[in-house]
């Protein structure tokens, strides 16, 4: 595993590491991640980087164990049945160039080719990963003690990621497209961030701008909430249509407990449990959840369930009222 991760990330066009792991799963005694661009073709270059990395498991095994195993054989498959495709499809082979004797049809039973050119297909393809096998390798022969740090980190931790690769071998030389694709994002956040922070700190200097001198100013007095003075009055982004968000949820917490006590206290008190109590409840719920989103600068959330409290409040003020009322009239009509 180790012997993947190193060359890969050596290869300009092999896949690079995301993660390995030498935990068994199943029937495997590992588990690589690599990360793969997304192409719609794919040149000869690519093809033969992909299967030089593939390699180098079996490559590294013989090259610093001295033996090797049965450990390969997916790799072994994979690489084979690349290198046929190369030569008798896609037209890559030295001496058989431009030449694709892929069959189609369903039942035929001929090849599509002599057995002279089965020969040098298998001769193509034996070429080919030779090549590939040396390659690798020569790869691990000239970087064997940044592969031998690597192999020890994973032995010591069972499992490696990108930035213990980073850490060896250094930076890539090359960008891959997945990496552009991460950094144009990481940009366009970035920039959106930039743009709500410039929103936030200019909405509330509009009022005061010197261009309308003559615009009525409005009152600084608690009783305005939407005064651009008043500490209550906060000024959310454009996304939200320059909406103001109402006083802090948790200013009306202390009137709902209070309320849920009193009216459990009334002689009333099975009509109180019935009614004001679960209203009272869901405001002081809804309430403490639209303060907990005030304070994490979601304003949208914080005035949806700001306003769901306060429905919540002012029916278990309405309730409260009614059942002081009924309480009132029991009263009189013991006392007359």
């Amino acid at each position: 595993e180790a012997g993947h991760a190193s060359v890969s990330w050596l290869l300009k066009y092999a896949n690079p590491l995301v993660k390995v792991t030498i935990v068994p799963r199943g029937q495997a005694l590992g588990a690589a991640w690599y990360l793969p661009e997304e192409r719609s073709i794919t040149t000869k270059e690519q093809m033969l980087d992909e299967m030089c990395a593939t390699l180098a498991g079996r490559a590294a095994e013989e090259l610093f164990t001295g033996h090797i195993s049965s450990g390969a054989l997916n790799d072994l498959e994979r690489v084979t049945k690349r290198a046929y495709g190369m030569i008798a499809y896609l037209g890559m082979g030295e001496g058989l160039e431009n030449l694709c004797y892929y069959n189609n049809q369903e039942y035929n039973f001929t090849k599509p080719y002599s057995e002279r050119t089965a020969e040098k297909i298998d001769e193509e393809v034996k070429k080919l990963v030779a090549e590939q096998y040396a390659r690798a390798k020569q790869i691990l022969s000239d970087n064997g003690e940044k592969h031998a740090a690597l192999a020890q980190i994973l032995l010591d931790r069972e499992v490696i990621f990108t930035e213990d690769v980073e850490h060896i071998f250094g930076k890539r030389p090359w960008r891959s497209r997945a990496d552009e694709i991460m950094e144009e994002e990481v940009m366009a956040a970035a920039q959106r961030l930039e743009a709500e922070k410039r929103e936030q700190t200019a909405a509330p200097e509009s009022p005061e701008s010197p261009e309308a001198p003559d615009a009525p100013e409005k009152p600084e007095s608690p009783e305005n909430p939407e005064s651009p003075e008043s500490p209550e009055a906060v000024v959310i982004d454009a996304a939200a249509d320059d909406e103001i968000i109402p006083k802090r949820p948790s200013k009306r917490l202390g009137m709902n407990i209070a309320m849920m006590v009193l009216t459990t206290l009334n002689p009333l008190y099975i009509l109180g449990l019935m009614l004001v109590v679960p209203f009272a409840a869901m405001s002081i719920t809804f309430g403490a959840i639209g303060e907990s989103a005030y304070n994490r600068e979601n304003y949208r959330l914080a005035d949806r369930f700001g306003r769901l409290g306060r429905g919540f409040g002012k029916a278990a003020l309405i309730s409260g009222l009614i059942i002081l009322l009924l309480e009132i009239l029991f009263f009189v009509a013991i006392l007359s």
